[in-house]
């Protein structure tokens, strides 16, 4: 959290035959904290890779502080071997005043679900965290969402309207048409959740928060049409973070874990109505997942397999009053691949 980018760099041509080399530290270059002749902020947290439609590598992260950050976004040109300058920031920390509960922050920063492509099409998703006297899960609210088709230069909302500019105007809190789904603090609305978006615009978000007058918190399924319309529904289950994928006839694939437990459950809607049927993936073996599955977002677009890399629990757990951080009980990592079938 909050500390300098460490960067290094493979030789070119490695990554397309990683089998016909020797992997070591002779294959990198040295240790930087910069990006070419891109400078990223001095605090950097949650830094993520993921691939942009025209073969070029984007970069996210959040600069500052947990409830006073801005959203960052960098581009690797794949051709030019070399970082573009000119992005940077494309979500505000600092405008707008947010109120709640007789409260006001001026400061806040994005938790995002995911930064995807569909298509040519970028898709962000998220929620504020506003810092009022301190940072606090509490303090999260609302469910945003903004689209880029110029490989995150121009942002605009749900329904077309440019909203931002990375670099020059940031998307902020009174950005009109952000908010997609109000959520008021105090919701027990968790962050980096997840989201799955489809070439035709259309896009599904799925997030954990208390349905209101209650206390337990479930999964809430968010959606958007191909038109523009969002839907809402609270699924009868939770679990840890999700991860959720689609596939070409539109039904969905949310993975999580429960109870130290990997659990897949597939959604399809019913025709004509804004309902879903979820029911549970029929797996052949269960397993132990300590923390929260990954799915190989690749693995399932190109093959149809659903690739879950997961850890499995410890022998046991380790309790320490030590601030100072301690190595646990090591465990398995697996890899495990179902091949899912309509």
């Amino acid at each position: 959290h909050a500390t300098r980018l460490n960067y290094r760099v493979s030789k070119l041509g490695v990554a397309h035959h990683p089998d016909s080399v020797r992997w070591g530290i002779h294959l990198f270059g040295k240790k930087k904290h910069t990006l070419g002749s891109v400078t990223p902020h001095q605090k950097v947290t949650y830094p993520r890779f993921f691939n942009a439609s025209n073969g070029n590598l984007m970069l996210y992260y959040r600069s500052v502080t947990s409830g006073n950050g801005n959203g960052m976004i960098e581009e690797y040109d794949g051709d030019r071997h070399s970082w573009t300058p000119g992005l940077g920031q494309f979500i505000s920390r600092d405008i707008g005043i947010y109120r709640a509960g007789g409260k006001k922050s001026q400061y806040r920063c994005p938790y995002m679900n995911s930064l995807s492509y569909a298509g040519g099409r970028l898709h962000a998703s998220w929620i504020w965290r506003d810092r009022f006297e301190k940072t606090d899960p509490e303090n999260q609210h609302d469910l945003c969402y903004a689209y880029s088709d110029d490989h995150g230069r121009t942002w605009h909302n749900s329904k077309g309207k440019v909203i931002g500019q990375t670099g020059k105007n940031p998307i902020h809190l009174n950005s009109p048409g952000l908010v997609v789904a109000p959520i008021p603090t105090g919701s027990g609305l968790t962050n980096q959740n997840t989201h799955f978006a489809y070439p035709d615009g259309s896009i599904h978000i799925v997030v954990m928060q208390r349905r209101k007058g209650t206390r337990g918190r479930n999964y809430h399924h968010y959606w958007r049409t191909s038109t523009g319309d969002w839907g809402h529904e609270a699924l009868p289950f939770s679990g840890k973070r999700p991860k959720l994928v689609g596939s070409g006839d539109r039904s969905l694939v949310l993975v999580y874990s429960e109870n130290r437990r990997f659990h897949a459950v597939v959604g399809a809607a019913y025709p004509g109505s804004y309902k879903w049927k979820w029911l549970p993936l029929k797996l052949p073996v269960r397993h132990s997942c300590y923390g929260e599955p990954l799915i190989d977002l690749e693995r399932w677009q190109q093959d149809n397999v659903l690739s879950i890399y997961s850890q499995e629990q410890p022998a046991r757990i380790l309790k320490t009053r030590s601030s100072k951080a301690v190595d646990g009980i090591p465990s398995p990592l697996t890899v495990v691949d179902y091949r899912v079938t309509p």
